[in-house]
């Protein structure tokens, strides 16, 4: 006999075959780019008419009335290198060449600081405000922040005809102001390990390079002075024999 409701349903061991059986989770990557370390990797893009933040310190809905597009892009960086690093927000370079500010500083609510130690991870979603005919083309401008000599690198953002545009978005778990974040540390991305051991050997024979090629300089420049020093002498010597001669022959002239 069958009892209503029953019927096919769920074994404990079913549902710890069906977890055993289950997929790996893998983050789906859309884009990425690297600038000294720092891995930027785009996990999703997102058009829209408007983006409401329900989490914001004052809830708020982004909606432009130009016509503009709101673009929402959310991803993480990840520092591979093996120094101390920090994340930079990207820009956004319209297809026209124009780069473009994100619209409000969004921070996730949960996040650790911006200041990566290796393996370490920061989530970003940002905001940015576009006219739609300057999308295809578009790309995200990544920075390693640097006021003298920037390192960039851009990651191309696939925009076509048939991108769709949804009427709103709603983000949760997303704020405008900074203070309202729970600073939790940052998460350690374990796949990052071996890059940063690649970056740590990297490091490690640059800088015997660069000893090596000290240590090298420093020699030659030794070898200058004792070179030029033995040349003084040489010429010293030089000099004291033809002012002897010199002498002499005043002598035999008296």
């Amino acid at each position: 006999m069958v009892f209503a409701g029953f019927a096919g349903a769920e074994s404990l061991g079913d549902a710890v075959a069906r977890q055993n059986n289950a997929p790996a989770y893998r983050e789906t990557v859309i884009g990425s780019a690297k600038v000294s370390g720092v891995l930027y990797n785009i996990n999703k893009v997102t058009l829209s008419k408007k983006l409401y933040l329900p989490d914001a310190l004052n809830p708020k809905m982004i909606s432009p009335t130009d016509g503009r597009l709101v673009v929402i892009i959310q991803g993480k960086a990840v520092n591979e290198g093996a120094e101390k690093a920090s994340y930079e927000i990207p820009r956004l370079v319209a297809g026209n060449g124009g780069k473009n500010e994100p619209a409000d500083k969004l921070y996730c609510k949960r996040a650790g600081k911006t200041s990566l130690n290796p393996m370490e991870c920061y989530p970003f979603v940002l905001c940015f405000l576009v006219s739609p005919d300057l999308l295809q083309g578009s790309g995200l401008l990544v920075s390693d922040g640097d006021w003298m000599e920037p390192q960039t690198a851009m990651i191309p953002l696939s925009f076509t005809n048939s991108t769709t545009v949804e009427e709103s978005v709603t983000l949760p778990d997303v704020t405008d102001n900074m203070f309202d974040v729970e600073d939790v540390p940052n998460a350690v991305e374990p796949s990052a390990a071996s890059k940063v051991q690649e970056a740590k050997k990297q490091a490690e024979a640059d800088a015997a390079r660069k000893q090596a090629e000290k240590e090298a300089a420093e020699l030659r420049t030794r070898m200058l002075e004792w070179e030029l020093d033995s040349k003084m002498r040489q010429l010293e010597s030089e000099a004291r024999s033809l002012e002897a001669e010199l002498n002499r022959l005043e002598r035999e002239c008296d």
